[in-house]
């Protein structure tokens, strides 16, 4: 059996045979919007709020465009253009939207949608993007003007409107997912988050933990019966998902890793996936990485701080080749994620790319089915 080549990869423990199958596109920095439990915008940041020539950060057009085509060249598939700001601050967005569909390539993206317009959902519409995925945090307009301090309850319904054309006007390939965190400030309306996601017709909803900033963000921590509340209200959810009364036809998207982090006992310490980390191998390296508006090559989501090289020195497959990158490929491989090397990425804290470990893992499985205890065996 032909063995894919990012398994293949994976299986050698160092080396890629092919590029990543799907790239994180952050285009710039800049933002509109001050969540309140953002890492880089909440007004509860104070002296670690980043600099202003952090903020004004973007990818120049020219450059990632040249980017993209070396992704493209390389074998990745999907591009999800996203970021520490939102992607419609970016004056190029709609020609790079554009420019990756004409490839042939999977494109998605995640926005705040506040700078949306009518013409604009017709061209991604036209164009066919893959899915967008607008980051809300709320299901009903005084919730929203609450967790986004410089916006209004006006915001939040002309949101609605624009999502409400979105969803009636897209094709059936075309996917809107609702993305929700979820903290003491919100978590309590987790159903009017599912009930607004239906209305605008979207395909799925998506919730995830707060990922807190300790010292700063933290006060925004489910307490532990706010997070037994949480895991009733999710019950509701799911019956009225997949319940025998009849089923909504919406996806809920990773609902079980949100239920395995919420019944960790470490919860409330925000350390969300320490019983689950090293149960398997990472095998981010070989399938997947984050490009940063500053240039640098982040090979994971969390992994800013660890950074594999920079696209305004290199390009990206020379990065993705380096001997940095396969260092970072063998340790993610065999080391426990409690090794020094990974504590700048905080892994047993909030692992964003898990389910990309976890569908990794099963491939290989599927292909090896003895290998599964000597995989998961890390030092």
């Amino acid at each position: 059996m032909e063995l894919p080549l990012d398994i293949k990869g994976a299986l050698d423990g160092s080396k890629a045979f092919t590029g990543p199958e799907h790239v994180v596109i952050d285009l710039t920095n800049r933002c509109n919007n001050n969540c309140i439990a953002c890492w880089t915008g909440s007004p509860l940041l104070r002296d670690k709020t980043p600099p202003n020539q952090w903020k004004s950060l973007e990818f120049p057009y020219e450059l990632i465009k040249k980017v993209i085509d070396d992704l493209y060249r390389l074998g990745t598939k999907r591009l999800r253009f996203s970021g520490g700001g939102d992607p419609f601050m970016h004056p190029n967005l709609m020609n790079l939207l554009e420019h990756v569909k004409s490839l042939g390539m999977i494109c998605a993206l995640t926005t705040n949608f506040t700078l949306v317009d009518e013409p604009q959902i017709d061209q991604m519409v036209e164009m066919g993007i893959d899915e967008i995925a607008v980051s809300l945090w709320a299901g009903d307009s005084s919730t929203y003007s609450r967790v986004h301090p410089n916006k209004t309850e006006k915001t939040f319904h002309r949101i609605k409107q624009l999502l409400h054309k979105l969803g009636t006007e897209k094709n059936s390939r075309q996917k809107v997912t609702i993305s929700n965190v979820l903290f003491n400030m919100n978590y309590s309306s987790a159903a009017e988050m599912l009930n607004f996601a239906i209305h605008v017709q979207a395909d799925a909803v998506y919730y995830t933990l707060v990922d807190p900033i300790p010292g700063y963000t933290d006060c925004l921590l489910l307490t532990p019966e706010q997070n037994k509340e949480l895991l009733n209200i999710l019950d509701l959810i799911e019956c009225k998902v997949t319940g025998p009364r009849g089923k909504t036809p919406i996806e809920l998207e990773n609902f079980a890793q949100l239920r395995r982090r919420l019944s960790n006992s470490n919860t409330s310490g925000a350390h969300y996936d320490s019983n689950i980390i090293d149960s398997i191998p990472c095998y981010i390296g070989w399938m997947f990485c984050r490009l940063l508006p500053d240039g640098t090559v982040s090979p994971c989501c969390r992994g800013v701080n660890k950074p594999m090289g920079n696209l305004f020195r290199n390009s990206f497959g020379e990065i993705w080749q380096s001997a940095n990158y396969r260092e970072f490929r063998q340790k993610a491989r065999h080391r426990k994620k409690s090794h020094p090397y990974f504590h700048p990425m905080g892994c047993d804290t909030t692992c964003d790319n898990l389910m990309h470990n976890l569908d990794m893992h099963q491939r290989i499985i599927e292909c090896y089915p003895d290998l599964g205890k000597k995989l998961c065996k890390l030092k």
